[in-house]
């Protein structure tokens, strides 16, 4: 609607479901997954339905949330 990029789309569409979409490698769904959990930590801000960190997404493709704490 607006000609955003698919893969744009696709990250934004999925991110609160990216075992629905994201392949077993890293991609924008799994890195913006990723972004929004590390912010809700970082910041302290509690989870809502869909915004927590999927472990098995985080560990296939290498981001542990522990990792978050060590960001500035």
């Amino acid at each position: 609607m607006w000609g955003l990029p698919e893969n744009i789309v696709r990250a934004t569409a999925w991110h609160h479901e990216p075992t629905g979409f994201a392949t077993n490698e890293f991609c924008y769904i799994t890195l913006l997954h990723f972004a929004s959990c590390a912010a809700h930590v970082k910041f302290e801000v509690p989870f809502c339905y869909g915004d927590e960190l999927i472990p098995e997404v985080a560990e296939k493709v290498g981001l542990p949330l522990d990792y978050v704490k060590e960001l500035d």
